[in-house]
C-alpha cells in the first residue's frame, strides 16, 4: 500500500513539474520525473527522521542543502547520472 501511495505521489509531482516547464517556470533543462524524485526522497526521509526525533533546525538545514544540490549545474558532457554539492 505504502508503495502505492509513493508511486502516485511521484506521478502528481512529475505532472505538475512537467506543466511548470510548459509553463517556463522550470528551466528548461530540468527532467521533471528526476526532480520529483529528488522532491519526493527528501520529503520522505524528512518524515523518517522527524519520527526519530529530528528538530524543525535539523529539517531547515536539510531543506537548505537540498537547494544548493538543486542549483548546481553539472557539465553536461560529464553528467554520469550524480550530483554532487559543493
Amino acid at each position: 500500500m505504502l508503495a502505492a501511495v509513493r508511486k502516485k505521489t511521484n506521478e502528481r509531482l512529475r505532472k505538475r513539474f512537467a506543466k511548470a516547464k510548459l509553463d517556463r517556470d522550470l528551466p528548461s533543462g530540468v527532467d521533471p520525473g528526476t526532480l520529483a524524485r529528488f522532491i519526493q526522497t527528501i520529503g520522505w526521509r524528512m518524515a523518517v527522521d522527524a519520527q526519530s526525533g529530528a528538530t524543525r533546525k535539523d529539517h531547515h538545514r536539510t531543506v537548505a542543502v537540498a537547494l544548493l544540490c538543486r542549483s548546481a549545474k553539472p557539465a553536461a558532457s560529464s553528467y554520469s547520472g550524480h550530483v554532487t554539492c559543493g
